[in-house]
């Protein structure tokens, strides 16, 4: 499992969120979302937190 969000210039965007095949299905992605959604508020620059998905990326 991989999630990681990079901060730039008053925006914030999740990078890689990956959960294994063997832990999907159990919430864990969402929780980590969510969780680490509340970190780059920290940044008080911060005021857009954005994520996108690729439909290629379904492994």
């Amino acid at each position: 499992n991989n999630l990681g969000i990079v901060r730039l210039d008053g925006l914030a965007r999740y990078q890689d969120v990956v959960t294994l095949a063997m832990h999907r299905r159990r919430g864990i992605a969402g929780a980590l979302v969510r969780a680490a959604g509340e970190w780059p508020f920290d940044d008080p620059s911060v005021t857009r937190l954005v994520i996108g998905a690729v439909s290629r990326s379904v492994r």
